[in-house]
């Protein structure tokens, strides 16, 4: 079972995330601080660290982790006022930002992405039923044909994978997808990748209605 190490002194914040990680049959590590976070990660293994940055210095803190755990992605939960460019970066493409109020789905979204695939023998390549998605040679290979994609539509295709089957919301895509924050990234520019990605899908695997479109909540992939 895969473990999580969240780091907050918000009893709430902790609560709300430790019943998103149990529900998707995660084992929660907890600290309180920098020093605990970091003795934690020196004792035991964690394969996503959730960093609430009202709590801490979340840069600070990421950078400290990755140098002791490489290959843990990161969450961040950050205010919803603080801009991106000072909020805590992307270090790895499944690092991300999650701000207050804190969706479920959007969390949900953002732990599935760091946790990535459970086979994960050739980490640039996914399976979703007949389609192979490459990530290096950015393309979606079917049954008919072996269809190009581009870098955006190649990062879109792997986050709606990762949350196998489960919806993500537009916001949470603009901030996986595109880096930056909703209120910045327009949904049209959203909805016109995905009409795109969904002809390519198409083209690939003969069918219809593999990439789902659920009004006023996101979109997910599904696996036929």
């Amino acid at each position: 079972m895969p473990a999580a190490l969240v780091v907050t002194t918000h009893r709430p914040t902790l609560d709300f995330t430790a019943g998103i990680l149990s529900r998707n049959s995660i084992d929660i590590i907890t600290a309180a601080d920098a020093n605990e976070a970091i003795r934690s990660l020196l004792a035991v293994s964690a394969d996503v660290i959730v960093v609430d940055g009202l709590s801490v210095d979340a840069v600070a803190l990421g950078r400290e982790a990755r140098s002791v755990s490489s290959l843990a992605p990161l969450v961040y939960i950050t205010s919803a006022a603080e801009k991106w460019s000072r909020a805590a970066p992307r270090l790895s493409e499944r690092d991300s930002v999650v701000s207050r109020p804190i969706s479920e789905r959007e969390m949900t979204a953002a732990v599935q992405l760091a946790l990535g695939p459970t086979d994960v023998a050739m980490p640039g390549r996914l399976t979703i039923g007949d389609l192979i998605v490459d990530s290096y040679a950015m393309s979606v290979s079917g049954p008919n044909v072996t269809v190009s994609l581009t870098p955006t539509e190649t990062r879109l295709m792997r986050c709606l994978a990762r949350a196998k089957g489960e919806v993500v919301p537009v916001s949470a895509l603009i901030r996986l997808v595109w880096g930056i924050e909703p209120r910045t990234g327009s949904r049209d520019m959203v909805r016109a990748h995905v009409r795109n990605l969904r002809m390519k899908l198409r083209r690939a695997s003969g069918q219809d209605g593999l990439l789902e479109t659920l009004p006023r909540q996101g979109y997910r992939l599904v696996s036929r």
